[in-house]
């Protein structure tokens, strides 16, 4: 059973990750004019690594699997890749930001939920690597949003509906 599910989540990882470089155009297409284009770049730059080695990863583990790995061994090693993106997807908010509280902020944090989200179906085979991925990114996006000045006015209620 165990091996069934690897063999699915590396299937599904393989190819899912490039279709994540979707999400990379869809933070730099509508910051490009009002965001320094060295920290966009950069971002892409992070998020494209654990993407690329994700989906290089899962085509090496599928046939790992063939091999004899045990499945246990390989989905912990997809963890690593699926926490770093986690902590680079939640460490966009404050790379691609404005320093203003505007609709574009409120475009970071949706699209955030939208790729946490979106995620499940691939990584839910074994809910330990969505939730690596999922809560690294939302513990880096909550220590950000506390340490904005210019989200204090909402810096609660913000927080606390982030949290839940």
């Amino acid at each position: 059973m165990q091996t069934a599910l690897a063999r699915e989540l590396f299937h599904r990882t393989s190819t899912a990750a490039p279709i994540g470089l979707l999400g990379i155009v869809a933070v730099l297409f509508p910051h490009w004019q009002v965001v320094d284009h060295g920290r966009l770049l950069l971002w892409a730059a992070l998020i494209a690594l654990p993407l690329i080695g994700s989906a290089v990863f899962g085509r090496w583990a599928l046939q790992a699997l063939e091999r004899g790995v045990p499945a246990r061994t390989l989905v912990n090693w997809e963890c690593l890749p699926a926490g770093l993106a986690g902590v680079i997807w939640g460490l966009m908010p404050l790379i691609v930001q404005t320093g203003q509280l505007d609709a574009l902020f409120y475009y970071r944090l949706m699209l955030l939920c939208i790729t946490i989200v979106f995620l499940i179906p691939t990584m839910a085979h074994f809910v330990r690597v969505w939730t690596v991925f999922a809560g690294s990114a939302w513990a880096v996006l909550l220590l950000q949003v506390l340490q904005q000045p210019y989200v204090e006015p909402m810096g609660f209620s913000l927080t606390l509906s982030l949290a839940v």
